[in-house]
């Protein structure tokens, strides 16, 4: 799987970017048909004194386009949640197919 990290209005560090392939990693393990993978991390903003994080992710794969938006105080908070939104996505279209 091809993976594209875009950081906005930041330089995103070595380990951000470390933990978000390993997240990607995870969704791999329900469907390695994904093609490739989009994440989009940035800076919100600013709301009462500080920044929102916000984490895109889209995933494709053949047919179909896997989309996860979450905006926390911390980056890996967000990750976390957007991760949490494409994995059920990944396996309720896993549970169709076997149908």
């Amino acid at each position: 799987m091809e993976v594209t990290i875009q950081s906005i209005r930041f330089d995103a560090d070595q380990r951000l970017t470390e933990l978000v392939h390993k997240q990607l990693e995870k969704v791999l393990r329900f469907d390695n048909g994904i093609l490739d993978a989009q994440v989009f991390l940035k800076l919100d903003a600013d709301r009462g004194g500080f920044h929102e994080k916000v984490v895109e992710i889209k995933l494709h794969r053949p047919g179909k386009t896997f989309i996860a938006k979450a905006e926390r105080s911390t980056f890996e908070e967000a990750l976390d949640e957007a991760m949490d939104g494409l994995l059920t996505q990944v396996k309720k279209l896993r549970d169709k197919q076997k149908e």
